[in-house]
Order: C-alpha cells, then sequence, then structure tokens
C-alpha cells in the first residue's frame, strides 16, 4: 500500500485521484486564463502532500515530491505546470515561474501567510483533504475567505480554488466563500481576478 495522506489501497485509485485534481485544475484554467490581461511571469500551487512530501521512510515514502507519482515529473504540480505552461506558450514568449509555497496550517485553516504569494499573477489553492475541524461556515468557510483575501491583497491575481476530494458540505464551504467575492465565473472580464471552485467527483 503507498502512503499518502488519506491511504488508498491501491495504485490504481491513487491515481485517478492524481488525475481527477490534474483535469479539474485544468478545467477551471482553461476558463481563467481568459481573465489575464498581461503574461503570466509567477504561478503559486498551493497544497498538500499531493503537490510535496519530503522523504518519510518511517511510512515507506523515499522520494521528495508529489505523493501519487512515480517521479517528479509526473506528479499533481509538475504535469499541471506543464500543461499550462504548454497554453501559455501560445501566447507568451517565457514560461511563468513556478513556486509551491507552504503558507496555510490546512488541518484548521487557523494560519496562513500571503507574503511567498505576493508577486503570483495564478494562486492554486489545493487544500481542504487533510482539514481536521468543524466543517462550519464560522469554522472553514470564513477563515478560507480570509486566506482568498489576504493573497489577493490590492492586485488582482488569478486565484483558483480546487475542491476537496468527495465534494460534499467542504466542498459547498469553499464554494461558498470563493462565490463571497462575486468572481466565479467571471474569467471573461480581463480586469477582474477569477476564483474557480471544481468540485471533485464522489
Amino acid at each position: 500500500m503507498l502512503p499518502f495522506d488519506l491511504f488508498y489501497p491501491h495504485q490504481g485509485e491513487i491515481e485517478m485521484i492524481r488525475k481527477s485534481y490534474l483535469a479539474l485544475g485544468l478545467l477551471a484554467l482553461t476558463a481563467a486564463f481568459g481573465a489575464a490581461a498581461a503574461d503570466i511571469k509567477e504561478i503559486a500551487i498551493i497544497g498538500n502532500s499531493i503537490r510535496y512530501h519530503g522523504k518519510a521512510p518511517n511510512i515507506g515514502w523515499n522520494y521528495s515530491w508529489g505523493m501519487a507519482a512515480s517521479s517528479q515529473d509526473k506528479d499533481y504540480v509538475h504535469v499541471l505546470y506543464k500543461k499550462i505552461c504548454d497554453k501559455l506558450a501560445k501566447t507568451q514568449k517565457a514560461a511563468p515561474k513556478l513556486i509551491m509555497p507552504s503558507c496555510v496550517t490546512e488541518k484548521d485553516f487557523s494560519k496562513w501567510n500571503a507574503e511567498p504569494v505576493k508577486n503570483a499573477d495564478v494562486i492554486i489553492i489545493q487544500l481542504g483533504d487533510n482539514y481536521r475541524g468543524p466543517q462550519t461556515p464560522e469554522k472553514l468557510q470564513q477563515p478560507y475567505e480570509a486566506i482568498i483575501k489576504d493573497f489577493k491583497g490590492d492586485r488582482h491575481p488569478i486565484v483558483i480554488c480546487v475542491s476537496n476530494w468527495g465534494s460534499g458540505k467542504m466542498s459547498d464551504l469553499i464554494e461558498a466563500a470563493a462565490r463571497l467575492f462575486d468572481l466565479l465565473h467571471r474569467a471573461e472580464e480581463s480586469d477582474k481576478a477569477a476564483i474557480a471552485v471544481a468540485p471533485l467527483p464522489e
């Protein structure tokens, strides 16, 4: 059994999870890139172990890249980043810089740091699976709203929120947080940031 934040018994299931996150991230990006008024120079992907996990021999993980992948170039972040670069190559000369900051305390959304993403033109937030707090507007939705607000700052980055595996109440609260900004499905307006929620299938 391959170690994972949520333990799944078969490699095939883990591969399905990785591809699901990738496909849904791309689905959101396809619409959101229409909001970019200039070249995209920096992309921040914020997530949990599907983004990056250091070596942990005690649980049988001996690599330093996103879990559920056999090599770094095949993990969620780097496959998604390559797809983004391929798309942007049609409209801009230079590929954007990729950053993968660990800047949110996912277990309860109690702490976050917007400094690492202050220059990012695209911010992809893929969090929720390791959240262990109450699934209520006060404890989940409102902190998530504050995270989005702080990450946006006074700029207009493209912000993409990918929900948890399994959808359900948590996904609904993440979507509600994004909708608060009245930016869902607003990618066609170049002067607006675009926030898209892509719920994962049950």
